[in-house]
């Protein structure tokens, strides 16, 4: 279970309604948005994530051949 399922349950046992939990959940988005928002904001262009999956080379084992179902 995630941290959302726990608290969604955490919240139900207290007796919030599922509208409340829904604009509790509401604020923590917005709060965490607003964080990324402030550290990103007065950095270069394109520094978020400066790899395309294409740079990234696997090393690890080889992929398996699996049995058609």
């Amino acid at each position: 279970m995630n941290i959302n399922g726990y608290m969604s349950a955490f919240l139900s046992d207290h007796g919030f309604t599922p509208i409340e939990a829904y604009r509790i959940f509401s604020f923590i988005v917005a709060s965490g948005v607003t964080a990324c928002y402030a550290d990103s904001r007065d950095k270069e262009a394109d520094t978020f994530l400066p790899l395309h999956c294409e740079d990234i080379k696997y090393t690890g084992k080889a992929p398996r051949n699996l049995p058609n179902r």
